[in-house]
């Protein structure tokens, strides 16, 4: 039996932002990671406006949120997401293999503590490394992912990766491109629900042969197509939003006729994001291409 197509959206800077009132995968973004002497913590205050999350009981992250801002959907499921190009250092503590038994209790912990239903990396940055640290980063993922996958695992709550498009390219003038291929041969790629696509181009140009090119690369470097995400990147422009609604419907649905994992949505609570068409128009063009209930 086919697994459900997954929809994702980010919610940028722990914003103040409507959030629409469905069922997909909430990304609120980021914990920033910081390390001293003492080892990992995360700190939420750096991420936006959002306060520290509550600990008292189930679900008391939304219900944080929901006494701070009067806004709120008791349907999205929410994973925890680090990394991102607001904490650049996660890539460097990852690729120095810098205590990653230590960083990795930093991860569960926080998942456990404010009842994340999940776990998202968004391993941004490479564009500022070697081709050497970005390599050492993916082998060392791997080992970061081994020791944080099963304990999630075992409580049924997914991991994301979130990748840069030429991640599993082969251009050679590209000190990134390829340098994950590692990482989707490895046995942690089994604790990992879906990898993320940052191919926000692609998408705007509604150009499915060229989708179908990239997604092809993926695959070939060893990622299970029901495991890829597409990205798409809402911009205010005079028409109100790029890629219109349609648009993400049907790149939504093109991807469900080959197969693939779903789709996410970058990134509501952004200044970039158009007020209309809203984040909830989009996530529902994005759950009715998928074929989910919307």
């Amino acid at each position: 039996m086919a697994r459900d197509m997954i929809a994702m959206a980010y919610w940028a800077g722990w914003a103040n932002a409507a959030i629409p009132d469905y069922d997909f995968w909430l990304l609120p973004c980021f914990g920033i990671l910081k390390y001293n002497n003492s080892g990992y913590w995360t700190d939420y205050s750096a991420s936006g406006d959002f306060p520290y999350p509550s600990n008292t009981g189930p679900y008391v992250t939304w219900n944080s949120w929901q006494n701070a801002h009067g806004n709120c959907s008791f349907y999205a499921r929410t994973l925890l997401s680090y990394g991102g190009d607001a904490n650049p250092d996660f890539r460097t503590f990852v690729a120095e293999n810098r205590e990653l038994d230590n960083l990795a209790g930093e991860l569960i912990a926080n998942v456990d503590k404010y009842y994340f239903c999940g776990l998202e990396l968004d391993v941004e940055d490479w564009w500022t490394r070697t081709r050497q640290v970005n390599e050492d980063f993916g082998r060392n993922l791997i080992a970061l992912i081994g020791t944080v996958g099963p304990r999630l695992q075992q409580k049924g709550k997914p991991i994301a990766i979130t990748v840069g498009d030429t991640s599993a390219g082969t251009n050679t003038n590209d000190a990134y491109s390829g340098t994950m291929t590692p990482f989707y041969q490895s046995t942690a790629m089994a604790y990992v629900a879906q990898i993320n696509i940052m191919c926000y181009g692609i998408t705007h140009d509604d150009d499915m042969a060229a989708l179908d090119t990239l997604l092809a690369e993926y695959v070939a470097a060893g990622v299970p197509a029901e495991k890829l995400c597409v990205g798409i990147k809402p911009e205010k422009d005079g028409n109100g939003g790029k890629p219109d609604l349609a648009t993400v419907t049907r790149i939504c649905a093109h991807l469900k006729d080959g197969g693939f994992g779903g789709a996410f949505l970058w990134g509501i609570g952004l200044d970039s994001m158009p007020a209309s068409p809203s984040a909830s128009d989009y996530v529902k063009a994005m759950l009715e291409g998928l074929g989910l209930p919307s």
